[in-house]
């Protein structure tokens, strides 16, 4: 029997609207099992996935202070892969997470000039390319 073997290819930093990133559900970080979802199942599981981040044993709102005193880290890009139109984050969920926080402007304290900045973030793109 032969396995396939696949090549990875990254594009350089690309600049990434936040509402086309997404968790993946099937994380087992998150208690998802190791499994190819739909672009649809993704998506309905993205309001649990951020609770989940939120709480403990994540507590992605810690983020908060520091994005609010140094923005987002540029030489820290969120890691993801393309699906459709949107990407799922394979490295990275607490910073999304945080970020969704501020730029669904739960936090009152962020004011618009500060969640604007937010908007987009960086991401590294991983292609996946069966040989």
């Amino acid at each position: 029997m032969t396995k396939k073997s696949s090549a990875v290819r990254v594009t350089a930093f690309t600049d990434i609207a936040v509402k086309r990133l997404l968790f993946d559900p099937s994380n087992p970080r998150f208690g998802g099992k190791s499994e190819s979802l739909t672009l649809a199942e993704i998506e309905k599981d993205q309001d649990r996935v951020q609770a989940l981040l939120e709480g403990d044993p994540h507590y992605a709102l810690r983020l908060l202070e520091s994005f609010r005193m140094n923005g987002f880290i540029r030489y820290e890009p969120l890691v993801v892969r393309q699906m459709d139109s949107k990407f799922v984050v394979i490295e990275g969920n607490r910073r999304l997470a945080a970020v969704r926080h501020i730029v669904q402007n739960k936090d009152q304290s962020f004011p618009p000039d500060v969640i604007a900045k937010f908007k987009e973030i960086p991401a590294l793109i991983f292609h996946q390319k069966e040989d």
